[in-house]
């Protein structure tokens, strides 16, 4: 089994490979799966490569051009999954985590709180910032400063919430360094 999850990995970064957009290149990707390996390990999740498949396929469909991504990208994992021999039910667990990681989302389970908070941590990543920054996406990066607002109350995992807390110093000094490039 562990060769055809390194397969449907595989496949999955193979999405990124031309995908244009800064703030959800491959880097991003990269980091999601640091966050959710830290905090699987921490709560001791069972199966981290269930988890490590998840964080590689959240964002698969935004590679297709679809803001609304959540639902497609589950789909898309699911059908890779199913398709490489994996039961219903390791396809579904992934299903879920993918499905629900948008920031007004609760995910119910815990592959998906996972998930949802690994991505969500990836909001104070200055890596992000700068590359966001770099391509002029003042937009979206002004979004995302508003939303920090409603951390770290949204995440859902204690971890979570610690690693959030050990990295908002790093990233404050870098906003404050920052924050006179951004459109007011």
């Amino acid at each position: 089994m562990q060769r055809t999850v390194k397969e449907s990995i595989s496949r999955a970064k193979n999405y990124y490979k031309n995908h244009g957009d800064p703030v959800h290149d491959f880097s991003h990707i990269q980091r999601v799966v640091n966050n959710a390996k830290l905090i699987a390990r921490h709560v001791e999740y069972q199966n981290p490569e269930l988890i490590e498949l998840a964080a590689y396929w959240h964002d698969v469909a935004r590679t297709k051009g679809l803001e609304d991504h959540e639902e497609p990208g589950a789909r898309m994992a699911r059908q890779d999954l199913i398709s490489r021999g994996f039961g219903d039910k390791t396809a579904n667990l992934v299903y879920e985590a993918i499905r629900s990681h948008r920031l007004s989302d609760r995910p119910v389970s815990l592959e998906g709180q996972i998930i949802r908070d690994a991505d969500k941590l990836d909001f104070i990543s200055v890596e992000r910032w700068k590359k966001g920054l770099q391509a002029k996406q003042y937009d979206y990066l002004l979004a995302m400063l508003t939303k920090l607002e409603e951390f770290p109350a949204t995440l859902q995992l204690p971890h979570s919430k610690q690693l959030y807390a050990e990295r908002l110093p790093k990233f404050m000094k870098y906003y404050e360094s920052i924050k006179h490039q951004l459109p007011s």
